[in-house]
Formats: C-alpha cells, sequence, structure tokens
C-alpha cells in the first residue's frame, strides 16, 4: 500500500518538484518527466529496502557481532603477551651467549699467552745452554794454553837460570845407560831405568 501512494504522489508532482527532490537525495536532475519519475522512484524504492533490512535486524545478531569481535581481541591479546614473552626470552638467549663468547675468547687468549711464554722461556734455556757450552769449551782451550805456555816459560827460565848448563853439557844419560848395559850386560833396554825419559823430564822440570 506503501508503494502504491508514494507511486501515486510521485505521478502527481510536476517537473520542478521532481528536481527538487532528486536535488534533496543528490541524483542528477536532468531529463524529461518520465526519467526523473523513474530515477526518484529507484531512489524511493532503495531507501525502503534499507529501512526494512533496519527494522528486520534483530539485537541478537548485533549481540553476535559484537562477542565475535569481541574473541577476536581476546584471541589476539594471549599472542601478543606470547610473542613478547619469546621476544624477551630470545633477547635473554642472545646476551648469554655473548658472555659465553668473550669469556672463550678470553680463555682462549691466555692460553696463547702461556703457550707464547712457555716457548720463549724453552728457546732462551736453550740458547743460553748452547752459549754455556761454547764459553766451557774456550775456558778449557784457554787452560791448556796457558797450562803450555806456563811449561815452556818454566822451561826457559831454567836453562836461563842456570846458563852454564847445556843439554849437551848435562848429565849425559844416554853415555850413563851405555856403561851401566856395559858393565851388566844382563840389563836390557826394556828392563832397565829409560834414562832418556828421565832426562827429558829433568830438563823440563828444572
Amino acid at each position: 500500500m506503501k508503494n502504491n501512494s508514494s507511486q501515486l504522489k510521485i505521478k502527481t508532482l510536476r517537473v520542478k518538484e521532481l528536481q527538487q527532490e532528486l536535488q534533496k537525495r543528490g541524483l542528477a536532475q536532468t531529463g524529461k518527466k518520465a526519467v526523473l519519475l523513474k530515477r526518484l522512484q529507484n531512489a524511493l524504492n532503495s531507501s525502503e529496502l534499507n529501512d526494512n533490512n533496519i527494522a528486520n535486524s534483530s539485537p541478537d545478531k548485533t549481540i553476535q557481532t559484537n562477542t565475535i569481535v569481541k574473541k577476536a581481541i581476546i584471541t589476539y591479546k594471549p599472542k601478543s603477551k606470547y610473542y613478547m614473552k619469546t621476544i624477551q626470552s630470545l633477547r635473554h638467549t642472545i646476551v648469554t651467549l655473548k658472555k659465553e663468547i668473550r669469556s672463550i675468547k678470553f680463555s682462549l687468549d691466555q692460553v696463547c699467552q702461556t703457550n707464547i711464554k712457555r716457548l720463549d722461556q724453552v728457546c732462551q734455556t736453550n740458547i743460553k745452554q748452547k752459549t754455556d757450552k761454547g764459553a766451557g769449551k774456550k775456558s778449557v782451550k784457554s787452560k791448556v794454553a796457558n797450562l803450555l805456555s806456563g811449561s815452556s816459560s818454566i822451561h826457559n827460565n831454567s836453562s836461563m837460570s842456570n846458563p852454564n848448563l847445556k843439554d849437551n853439557d848435562s848429565f849425559n844419560f844416554s853415555s850413563i845407560h851405555n856403561n851401566s848395559s856395559m858393565s851388566n850386560p844382563n840389563l836390557k833396554d826394556n828392563d832397565s831405568f829409560n834414562f832418556q825419559k828421565t832426562q827429558n823430564y829433568i830438563v823440563h822440570t828444572q
């Protein structure tokens, strides 16, 4: 009934009145009367459908939509908390890993330093031993040279202190040896005193 009455009222309207109604609804105002009537009628029909939908919509549906939105919010909140907890735990693990890496680096540095010190000490001891051995050999050689020079100097001093004593004028041990062998034919060279060695010993010791 409403649609029929509205249609009758629209049909009775003039062109200017139709244009005014279309202007109120923000619709185009150009065209003939039939076009304007059809345009206005379509606008009225669409508005009536929207009103009917709003009237037919029950409050239960609005409550359901509100509950759905609330559930979505509630389900989102725990997830956000979970993500925050996981992020915090990951940060904590990163911090602990950094500390462990620092401690490992420190221990490795200490081990390297101790090994380097040990190697340095070993090298120094080896060098010292070699130098000590060389010095010992040099000292032995110098001692032998000193002994040899000392014995020669003693011989020279003895000859200088007794200028009258010469090798040829000293005791002729060879003649003594010959005389002793002639007087005692049983005395052999190997069994008798080695007069030559005795002569050399006396000459060097004087």
